[in-house]
């Protein structure tokens, strides 16, 4: 029996694209991350699952439970995403008592590489942190983005 192959990319573009005519095509991330952790330790399935959605959807929603690493989740697809050049900056939006002690303590953890800035305090303070380029992820709570939401909206533009 003779069968044909095609040899494709294997990007997201190129798995949404076969998703879309039937074949059921691993996300990119699943076999070309490595996901950073500490010694002994690896990278849960459901994680795995989870990055993958994150890093293949347009719009997504982690519903999962206590406890399963959803904030690693999304500093991973992130930093994949940011390797592969899909991605630049990331704005993290969490209420102001996970700020420094989930979000900032995860991301030195998860990716020590990637630098974080809380942005937080009087709006002077906020924008000094905001022009941090150096930042890779701006970590602020829900009330804080409409103190300096015009500034947030032009560095998204940047």
């Amino acid at each position: 029996m003779d069968t044909d192959y095609v040899l494709v990319p294997h990007s997201e573009t190129e798995v949404y694209l076969l998703r879309k005519i039937g074949f059921d095509a691993p996300a990119p991330i699943l076999t070309q991350y490595n996901f950073p952790m500490q010694v002994g330790l690896s990278a849960f399935d459901v994680q795995k699952k989870t990055c993958a959605l994150l890093t293949m959807a347009q719009r997504a929603y982690v519903l999962n439970g206590m406890g399963t690493g959803k904030t690693k989740c999304a500093i991973w697809s992130f930093d994949y995403l940011k390797i592969q050049g899909r991605a630049n900056k990331m704005l993290v939006v969490a209420p102001l008592s996970t700020l420094t002690f989930v979000w900032l303590r995860e991301l030195f953890e998860a990716c020590p590489h990637l630098k974080g800035v809380v942005l937080h305090g009087d709006k002077k303070s906020r924008l000094a942190k905001l022009s941090d380029m150096e930042a890779d992820v701006y970590i602020i709570n829900h009330d804080g983005v409409g103190v300096i939401e015009k500034e947030l909206a032009l560095q998204e533009r940047h």
